[in-house]
């Protein structure tokens, strides 16, 4: 069998262009959470991971569970896009949509037990993680675009980081 070669030459930069918006769609971190006001923050992260007076509920990781296949369907599309011409940014907002979408919708259906019959009372409701919606409304999506630095930020808030 003969062995043969393949020469691929670029006349118009296309390869570099396409190679380029893949890459910074790479370095673009998607996040879905409470960013602007730490008190809602700390209940979030209360309610998700539990604590010792409150059951974990963890609304997040379950929305972003059931939803893989829609994020991953999401990403895919964006992927075209790019490849269409899009930048990342544009092309990543519909995965923001779809992350804070399934987080909010988890929100409203939580895991884990029902509240405590005193908490009912006080708050007038028996509905997890639902009071006056401060929670709901301070949920936002948002694309970082230096992935590494956050990822970074992130380790040493959760002590993982010098």
């Amino acid at each position: 069998m003969a062995k043969g070669r393949v020469i691929v030459k670029e006349r118009n930069g296309g390869l570099k262009e396409l190679r380029r918006r893949y890459q910074e769609a790479a370095s673009e971190l998607v996040e879905v959470g409470v960013f602007d006001d730490p008190e809602l923050a700390l209940i979030a992260a209360a309610n998700e991971f539990g604590t010792a007076t409150i059951p974990a509920r963890p609304f997040m990781r379950q929305g972003l569970d059931r939803a893989q296949n829609a994020i991953g369907d999401s990403l895919q599309t964006g992927a075209g896009l790019i490849l269409d011409g899009l930048d990342a940014d544009t092309a990543l907002t519909r995965t923001l949509v779809v992350a804070k979408q399934v987080v909010l919708e988890s929100l409203g259906d939580p895991p884990g037990p029902p509240n405590d019959p005193d908490t009912v009372e006080a708050k007038g409701s028996d509905q997890p993680l639902e009071d006056e919606g401060n929670l709901k409304r301070a949920f936002e999506a948002r694309i970082s675009s230096d992935r590494k630095a956050r990822l970074r930020e992130s380790a040493r808030e959760l002590g993982g980081g010098r």
